[in-house]
């Protein structure tokens, strides 16, 4: 198994189905059948929890062990055949250089509050703006994402690889003028290096908080909080900020000022 070349990257277009034989990352091993007919498959947990609510308490501890590193969940009643039509997916796409499906999967279950995701991603991930494909002007990125209603911003960290974001349930004003608004909806997040689901975590509004820092871009940059929790300036440095205020945690072990690689930006809207 190599961790280099995660299997959302690997097989973007692929069906999942494809994965259960050729998957080079997994953390899964499920065991199908018994005696001579028993067959075994390679999964990733999140994949899996995020695809139905059966993997989801299938694979917590109770049901499942752990050997050498990896979640074995032993499967009755169900022969390798029918498993492998129970398994299959429709395959996800996603127009980006930093995520894959795996990352949109943990990204739509923290959109719905839900721990998993009942009948696959029910979003549509478009592109609106890329830093290296578009430039790194504000004003291309306020003509690009303003008034274009929900998003998910993601961006790579420059030392760290680490990839941290946020959700803008509002949206950005097309226009600076008017009332500011807030939102106890929005959320920031990171996925770790990209490479592992456990290193993943969010940071929702904390409970006597609302973020009214999220609804413009007159900030040179998306803004999350008054730290600010989560601030990305688009200039040619490509740095950014992130400070715990607004939010219940924060998601940089370090606080302070970091510098970013890319950044992309996506409508979030309900298929």
């Amino acid at each position: 198994m190599s961790c280099s070349r995660p299997f959302w990257l690997v097989y973007p277009h692929e069906d999942f189905s494809r994965l259960l034989k050729d998957a080079d990352d997994y953390n899964v091993i499920i065991e199908i059948g018994e005696g001579s007919n028993m067959k075994k498959f390679h999964a990733h947990s999140v994949i899996l929890r995020a695809r139905s609510p059966y993997f989801h308490n299938a694979l917590s501890s109770e049901w499942s062990r752990k050997e050498n590193g990896y979640i074995v969940f032993k499967q009755l009643g169900v022969t390798p055949s029918i498993f492998k039509v129970i398994i299959k997916v429709s395959p996800i796409k996603i127009d980006s250089t930093i995520i894959g499906p795996q990352h949109t999967a943990l990204i739509a279950r923290w959109l719905d509050n839900e721990p998993f995701i009942k009948q696959g991603i029910q979003y549509n991930f478009t592109l609106l703006f890329r830093a290296s494909r578009d430039g790194y002007s504000i004003n291309e990125l306020r003509q690009q994402c303003a008034g274009k209603g929900p998003v998910i911003l993601i961006v790579k960290l420059q030392d760290s690889g680490q990839l941290i974001g946020g959700y803008n349930p509002i949206g950005w004003k097309s226009v600076k003028l008017g009332p500011r608004r807030g939102t106890k909806e929005s959320f920031i997040f990171t996925l770790g290096d990209g490479t592992s689901p456990y290193d993943a975590r969010i940071a929702r509004v904390a409970y006597d908080k609302c973020d009214t820092e999220i609804d413009d871009l007159i900030w040179i940059g998306p803004k999350f909080g008054k730290g600010p929790d989560l601030w990305v300036r688009m200039s040619t440095d490509q740095s950014g900020e992130a400070r715990k205020e607004t939010y219940e945690n924060s998601i940089l072990e370090t606080e302070g000022r970091f510098r970013w690689i890319d950044c992309e930006i996506f409508s979030i809207l309900k298929k």
